[in-house]
């Protein structure tokens, strides 16, 4: 693997298919940000930028059927601890076609994961195959963590804390204990 390619791959972060909008207030409200991030921090504008024509055009073709769609059965919650064997218990559930899911690509560009082949094409290349932290096999239709998605589709989650490492309890406090937040974002998360 050459190093540019390597390089590439490390900048793969969850918030990759983030908004622009979202994005930059995420920086905005949380401070500065350490200069040997700054070439992910221009990956994440880039393709966040990219990401615009993609996001309106999905909205403004699908929003409508999107928000008239009912679910009819009631959602099963994996709730559980990091290391503790979550992923595995989703890996084994996505097995039952009874059960939906959310893929990789659908949590990394929840906005803009129908219409869009450029992201499939993007995240074939630099998706890395496996994790770091345990080496089970990812891809792009692989059942992936929902938060993921929800920290793509705005800057209130705990998932981006991450990239901001010093605030991460911060993050765990606010958006995942729902300590020491407004009513109003309360309900903007709700919704």
């Amino acid at each position: 693997m050459s190093h540019s390619k390597y390089a590439l791959k490390t900048q793969i972060g969850p918030s990759m298919g983030i908004s622009l909008k979202h994005w930059l207030k995420l920086i905005l409200t949380n401070g500065s940000i350490a200069l040997k991030h700054y070439p992910r921090i221009f990956f994440i504008n880039l393709l966040s930028t990219i990401g615009i024509p993609f996001r309106c055009y999905e909205k403004w073709r699908l929003n409508k059927k999107i928000k008239s769609t009912e679910i009819s059965k009631t959602p099963i919650f994996i709730v559980g601890h990091w290391r503790s064997g979550t992923t595995h218990l989703h890996n084994l559930l996505v097995q039952d076609p009874q059960f939906g899911y959310i893929t990789m690509l659908q949590a990394a560009f929840p906005k803009s994961f129908i219409t869009s082949n450029f992201f499939k094409s993007f995240m074939n290349r630099f998706l890395p195959k496996t994790r770091p932290m345990d080496s089970m096999k990812m891809g792009i239709y692989k059942a992936q963590e929902e938060e993921m998605a929800l920290g793509n589709m705005f800057p209130y989650s705990f998932y981006n804390g991450w990239y901001f490492p010093r605030r991460m309890l911060e993050f765990y406090f606010k958006y995942v204990r729902f300590n020491q937040i407004s009513i109003s974002l309360r309900e903007q998360w709700r919704r």
